[in-house]
């Protein structure tokens, strides 16, 4: 538990070296293009480097994206804003759900992380209008 409190902490304090440092010890995943995965069905990563990820941050059961568990939450988390690439971790209604309800150390990781994440991108998605 005490990578996911580093990590979240790292995440409220937005401090970029303290996440860099909190993720810098945890297993990658190797770029790879999108994949559309079928309703219910596990992501092609889910078994290979989200659980080493999840195994690495505490898990006993590797990474369980349904239902998440604290573990899952925070690999999402170090995915997200280590890789860029929310796409590696499929199902996207699940992790909507997990924002909106579930508490803990894991769930927080992962909304701060999405929130920073939409934060650096607003400035390429927003549009300045003009009457």
């Amino acid at each position: 538990m005490a990578k996911i409190e580093s990590l979240r902490d790292a995440l409220v304090a937005d401090d970029a070296k303290a996440i860099e440092s909190a993720t810098a010890d945890l297993p990658k995943c190797a770029d790879a293009p999108p994949v559309a995965v079928a309703p219910g069905k596990p992501g092609p990563r889910d078994t290979a480097c989200l659980a080493d990820i999840a195994n690495a941050l505490g898990s006993k059961k590797g990474f369980a994206a349904s239902p998440p568990d604290q573990a899952a939450a925070t690999t999402a988390a170090v995915v997200l804003v280590r890789e860029g690439r929310g796409d590696y971790v499929v199902h996207a209604d699940a992790w909507l759900g997990l924002l909106k309800t579930h508490r803990g150390v894991g769930p927080d990781a992962l909304r701060l992380a999405v929130a920073r994440q939409m934060a650096i991108a607003a400035p390429s998605v927003g549009k300045k209008i003009d009457t």
